[in-house]
């Protein structure tokens, strides 16, 4: 639809737009290779399946108790994949950014490992708008894209001339509480329970935990 295209332009184009009008073309450059190497990584590993989850989504429509059994297997599928990749690229990114890209892009590594854990934790509902348009409800996409347009942009707008670490810890803060209202869109729609994330992958929550603790150990053993 015409409002689900002009939100996605939104989300696509106005982080950009505020970076450059704020902090320069320098900040804009650091913000959008860190953007671009995280959407290149994560769309790598899930952008395979979204196709045929639709596909899988709409067969089952009419069979809710399939439906959520293979909406549970999926999710859980694509939180193993793209948790411990965030929890990594936080942990990991200003020496990878140092690694690659040398001493000639400062802040690199901090917005690579911040946009890194909040793409890592914004998959744990990613794949929920495949379901809703699967099931018949698109329009809930183009609500929910509208609802956080509402705090998204004055967020954005008040961050921007604090600099480019501000602007990017704020963008984790927003896409963080879009989580708990992808939950409570799903416990009504899809009458699954709220907590359905926990439930679902508690084990590749700790795993997850228990690598970045390993990860933490061995950097705190190489200094």
């Amino acid at each position: 639809t015409a409002g689900e295209g002009l939100a996605l332009w939104f989300f696509g184009w106005a982080d950009n737009l505020l970076v450059g009008k704020f902090l320069g073309a320098a900040s804009l450059g650091i913000y959008t290779v860190g953007w671009s190497i995280n959407t290149i990584l994560f769309g790598a590993l899930v952008n395979p399946l979204l196709p045929v989850l639709y596909t899988s989504f709409s067969r089952l429509q009419a069979d809710r108790t399939a439906l959520h059994a293979l909406f549970t297997d999926a999710n859980r599928m694509v939180m193993a994949l793209t948790l411990p990749l965030g929890a990594g690229l936080l942990l990991l990114g200003p020496d990878l950014a140092v690694i690659f890209f040398g001493s000639h892009w400062p802040g690199l590594g901090f917005v690579l490992g911040i946009l890194g854990l909040m793409m890592g934790m914004g998959w744990m509902v990613g794949i929920n708008h495949e379901l809703y348009r699967a099931i018949g409800r698109p329009d809930l996409n183009t609500k929910l894209m509208f609802i956080f347009i509402l705090y998204y942009l004055p967020a954005f707008i008040i961050a921007a001339p604090f600099g480019l670490e501000v602007f990017v810890s704020t963008r984790l803060g927003v896409g963080l509480l879009a989580i708990p209202i992808h939950l409570y869109v799903s416990a009504r729609v899809l009458g699954l329970s709220p907590f359905y994330l926990w439930h679902n992958g508690r084990s590749i929550f700790i795993a997850t935990l228990g690598m970045a603790f390993s990860l933490c150990c061995f950097r705190w053993a190489l200094s």
